[in-house]
């Protein structure tokens, strides 16, 4: 995510909720128990940012793609994360309800808060901050 586009930059920071967050190399992040895993870093800078200067982390629970996810520079102060996940079958019922679905492919990002951290053990722990928001996937 190094290199992410406008929409996709958009719809971070839509979401995100803004603390203070320290990522370094080796750690490990969870949302309620379940393990999910860092996409990369969304750096605020350029035109595709109205937030410049914030990084925000990208989770998923998708999997670390090195073709694709690019993490590099770590450690690397972040200023807020979001999950980025594929439509729920629910909510793509909801998407075809409406005159502007045409099958495209629609990502959900959703905004997370840290609820604890366990530095020795490299340990990060989010829950859901409440807001979403869906964008078209462009590659």
């Amino acid at each position: 995510m190094s290199f992410i586009l406008q929409p996709q930059r958009r719809a971070l920071e839509e979401v995100f909720t803004r603390f203070d967050l320290l990522i370094r190399p080796g750690y490990q992040f969870y949302l309620a128990s379940e393990e999910v895993n860092l996409l990369g870093i969304s750096i605020g800078a350029g035109t595709c940012s109205d937030l410049h200067g914030l990084n925000i982390a990208v989770l998923s629970k998708e999997p670390f793609n090195p073709t694709v996810n690019r993490v590099k520079n770590l450690p690397v102060n972040c200023s807020g994360a979001v999950l980025i996940r594929r439509m729920s079958i629910e909510e793509e019922g909801d998407k075809k309800k409406s005159n502007w679905y045409i099958n495209q492919p629609i990502f959900v990002t959703e905004g997370l808060r840290l609820v604890d951290q366990d530095r020795f053990l490299r340990k990060l722990f989010f829950e859901l901050n409440g807001l979403k928001t869906y964008y078209v996937h462009l590659e």
